[in-house]
């Protein structure tokens, strides 16, 4: 540390003596920037000396044409005039150790989409590589033709350990593709997914033959889902709904129902439209080529893409998140995989070049044999060295990792960050993002080795460098926020014999959870939003508390949401219970649940959280009275076409609820449950 202040104060003035004396060789300074910060950097003998400075750069540019005596007061501040320009002067010390980095270099400075594409033999040899993997080592599931047992999780079985290439001990991983034998697929035993494991172990469910339908149904379950949270969910709905026909004759609520439980349930509307009209249009029959198949409600080019190539051995890609990362991979990718460049244009011409190299046969094994490499040994925390990994001698990031790894020269280093610019593809500060966390990873590395004491198992710097930069890429997507939204619901309950019921209300047709049935709620306030905008949230202020409008981290210190004073929850969902009491005739059916005595459940509110919205739900609970009134009534529409109607638990099993209404039942029933208990042990108290 020492060494380098004196090397530092050193060169500061010997650069500005220089400078001063109008005779400066030194060739110049790097400026290095993102956003409102920026860093001088010399490019100068003096890298031999002190230690680059770091910052997470979004781009480089080379500061030119600037006066000898400019300087300033900060450190490495001396601007002196460039004797050269620095791609001269790189090309005039680096020479050597560029050619020793041909690779890294182009990748550096590509300024052109091409740069990505496959060489023919590359791709052949990929795909003939994906096809011998597959075949051999492939999860065993339902949509596949396959009988039961079935094994879709990959819990635990992705992250790969920190292991050299040339360890011949099996990792996590390569355990779980192991050759086994269809009859003897072990089922994992991770306790989360308990559930699901038990109900896909469903031993009566007859292996059918891959089908047109059955890689449709899957596909649409697919979307945004877990793998093994799916197998359940398609087995019962085979069952229930085996072809198309049966499909489309059934109703909104048997379709609900095999739905709850999965999510986004527009997929499941969307699904029952589909089957409709491909009777009516097809006559049941799926369509075998990709634009008819997008005529379908539901179906767009990815899954149309799918069927047509796993159901009809049509010769077209098929581009995923876990395909996109494959590729980003193997071709260098600095782009996230969400990108509309990437998923929707250039990443299927990239995946084309595999499925269609050689002789183009058996392109549904191609294409699903990417996505469940995306999926397993390329998730996001694979290494790319794994010994079991079918791709680990194509992918280019390893191999920019290693190259990286072999520079010994500063200057080559900010070179590299020197480049015209990013491709059509990539994002503009990609390079430098994966190169800035090479460069921590690799000081991480080194500082960590010399501080502990030698062990042969440790990785060596071309197997970190490897690793982290098949980390990096495809680089991480923006996050963005998701919307909040304040919520009162009456749980509102009545007996009739023994049957406990409930009120229900149905969800509009459009939007969020469109035609789920729910207790009644009314939202009191919506705030941040899906795009990240820095608009002010919509607010309903005369429901906000004057004096404290927004409460920080009001629910379990995760967030910032208005906090709504009990009085005006009140107030406003008794304003909605009035409202749905009022039939679509104006008329008033009843108004006995309006005036009903409601408990708040808990002193927080519940939560319940979306891909991209948030609730906090102030739940309330009421018990009504039963008399002839509530009986002669079970159902109505209310003004705005909305409809209410008692349900037992019976009756919400059969149109499908979603997860946040067996959440507040859960939490209402609970909550009795407990004031029940502490009844028992006071009158006990009493009587002792």
């Amino acid at each position: 540390l020492i060494f380098s202040i004196l090397a530092i104060i050193i060169g500061k003035q010997l650069a500005t003596a220089l400078a001063k004396r109008r005779s400066a060789v030194i060739p110049g300074f790097l400026v290095v920037s993102r956003g409102r910060f920026q860093v001088e950097v010399p490019r100068s003998r003096f890298f031999s000396v002190y230690p680059m400075v770091k910052t997470r750069a979004r781009h480089v540019e080379t500061k030119a044409n600037v006066k000898k005596e400019q300087y300033d007061d900060t450190l490495m501040e001396a601007v002196v005039p460039l004797t050269t320009s620095s791609s001269e002067y790189v090309a005039q010390n680096d020479n050597d150790e560029r050619k020793q980095s041909t690779l890294l270099w182009k990748w550096a400075h590509h300024d052109h989409s091409s740069f990505h594409d496959f060489e023919t033999d590359e791709a052949t040899q990929i795909r003939n590589a994906l096809l011998h993997w597959y075949r051999a080592h492939r999860r065993k599931l339902p949509w596949r033709g396959d009988a039961p047992p079935y094994d879709g999780s990959t819990a635990g079985k992705t992250k790969t350990t920190a292991q050299k290439k040339k360890n011949g001990n099996q990792s996590t991983i390569g355990k779980f593709f192991a050759t086994k034998s269809q009859d003897t697929f072990t089922q994992p035993s991770n306790k989360k997914n308990s559930t699901n494991s038990n109900e896909s172990q469903n031993t009566s469910f007859t292996a059918v033959e891959v089908s047109a339908y059955g890689v449709w149904v899957s596909e649409i379950m697919l979307q945004q889902t877990r793998v093994e949270a799916v197998i359940p969910f398609y087995i019962k709905w085979m069952e229930s709904f085996p072809t198309v026909h049966v499909l489309a004759d059934a109703s909104e609520e048997e379709v609900n129902s095999h739905w709850a439980g999965l999510g986004f349930y527009r997929r499941a509307r969307m699904l029952h439209a589909g089957a409709k009209l491909v009777v009516d249009k097809f006559n049941g029959e799926l369509p075998n080529t990709v634009s008819e198949l997008t005529e379908i409600n539901g179906i767009g080019k990815y899954t149309a893409s799918a069927i047509a190539s796993i159901a009809f051995d049509t010769c077209v890609p098929v581009v995923d998140g876990n395909v996109c990362r494959v590729l980003a991979r193997l071709r260098g990718v600095c782009q996230h995989i969400k990108a509309p460049v990437f998923k929707d244009d250039i990443g299927w011409r990239l995946a084309k070049q595999i499925v269609t190299a050689g002789d183009g046969m058996h392109a549904g094994e191609v294409n699903q044999a990417l996505m469940e490499l995306g999926a397993t040994y390329c998730a996001p925390s694979g290494s790319g060295i794994d010994i079991n990994d079918p791709l680990k001698d194509f992918y280019m990031s390893t191999k920019l990792g290693m190259e990286f790894a072999n520079i010994s020269n500063s200057s080559m280093v900010l070179s590299l960050m020197e480049g015209p610019g990013a491709c059509k593809l990539c994002d503009s500060s990609g390079v430098s993002q994966v190169l800035l966390e090479l460069s921590d990873k690799l000081d991480s590395h080194k500082s960590s080795t010399s501080a502990s004491s030698v062990d042969t198992n440790e990785l060596s710097i071309s197997d970190v460098a490897a690793m982290s930069v098949h980390g990096s890429i495809p680089i991480a997507p923006p996050k963005k926020a998701k919307r909040e939204e304040v919520l009162v619901v009456a749980a509102l309950s009545q007996s009739s014999s023994t049957v406990e019921m409930w009120l229900m209300v149905k969800r509009p047709k459009e939007g969020l959870l469109a035609g789920q049935w729910e207790f009644p709620s009314t939202c009191l306030w919506t705030g941040g939003g899906t795009n990240g905008s820095k608009k002010k949230p919509v607010v309903k202020e005369e429901m906000i508390n004057s004096k404290s409008k927004v409460k920080q981290g009001s629910v379990n210190g995760v967030s910032t949401v208005a906090f709504i004073e009990p009085a005006k929850r009140k107030v406003a969902l008794d304003k909605f219970l009035v409202a749905i009491a009022i039939n679509e005739m104006g008329e008033s059916v009843t108004e006995v649940f309006c005036n009903c005595q409601r408990k708040a459940i808990g002193k927080v509110p519940m939560e319940h959280v979306f891909s991209h919205v948030r609730h906090t739900m102030w739940v309330e609970h009421g018990t009504i009275i039963v008399d002839n009134e509530i009986e002669s009534v079970t159902s109505w529409t209310t003004e705005d076409g909305r409809e209410v109607r008692w349900m037992s638990e019976i009756d919400m099993k059969k149109v499908g609820v979603t997860s946040g209404v067996k959440k507040v039942l859960s939490g209402v029933k609970g909550s009795r449950l407990k004031s029940n208990s502490k009844g028992i042990t006071t009158k006990r108290q009493k009587t002792r």
